[in-house]
């Protein structure tokens, strides 16, 4: 098994070699680390199941940090049926040409968001708003970032998004959303999950996933209120080198 992933698009994004980790062993934790140190890398992510305590400590000890809790929610589309109620935004798809209205969202939203890369004081706060906003972006033009990006609409201007990948065959995930702050509050991420949902219903897709912050509750109210349940849950950690 490979323990050791080098983020491209990370290290890129923020200047310097950032890894992630797939250890669940002290052995081939010890692997990735002697990796780490051959190849350079700054900054290791591992994302580790609440599950492992034994591991969660021997990542303590060396040297690891928590950084967030992270809920993995789940629904099963066999039996559901959901009718979009009347709300005040339009949902669509977006056309890969209103990428750049999508990443203004994006900006938005997450310049008070509080995740693993925003969590961490080594990292520049304006790079980690900025990360967010071109994964949007970037998620409107790539297919591999994204099969479905779904829009809302209020009078003309886009004020919120979700995305939707096909992870593997039957299943999507619910992988980035976001509501302007000006119109939250108002029904408008529940109305695009809908519409997620009845998307992958068309494409005969048998459930979907959706990883979620331990501290975001206003969308884990929307997903519980839609039948979605945790099924898992995990921490994140940063190592520094």
């Amino acid at each position: 098994m490979n323990s050791l992933e080098i983020l491209e698009w990370d290290s890129n994004h923020f200047g310097f070699k950032i890894a992630k980790m797939n250890a669940a062993t002290p052995e081939e934790l010890q692997t990735a680390l002697d990796k780490c140190a051959a190849l350079g890398v700054k900054l290791l992510i591992h994302r580790c199941s609440t599950d492992n305590i034994h591991f969660v400590h021997e990542l303590e000890g060396q040297g690891f940090a928590l950084m967030d809790t992270n809920l993995r929610y789940c629904l099963s589309l066999a039996d559901i049926q959901i009718t979009p109620a009347p709300g005040p935004a339009r949902i669509r798809t977006c056309p890969n040409t209103q990428a750049n209205k999508v990443a203004a969202v994006a900006g938005a939203a997450f310049a008070s968001y509080v995740g693993h890369f925003h969590s961490d004081s080594m990292l520049d706060r304006a790079k980690c708003d900025a990360l967010y906003v071109e994964w949007a972006r970037n998620s409107c033009l790539d297919q591999n970032l994204a099969n479905l990006v779904l829009v809302a609409e209020i009078r003309g201007k886009i004020v919120g998004f979700v995305t939707y990948k096909v992870i593997k065959p039957g299943v999507a995930e619910d992988v980035l959303s976001a509501v302007s702050p000006a119109v939250q509050g108002k029904g408008i991420r529940k109305a695009l999950v809908i519409a997620g949902i009845n998307w992958c219903k068309s494409q005969g897709l048998e459930r979907i996933e959706a990883g979620v912050n331990v501290n975001n509750y206003g969308i884990q109210r929307v997903l519980t209120s839609l039948g979605f349940r945790v099924y898992t849950s995990s921490y994140t950690f940063h190592k520094w080198f």
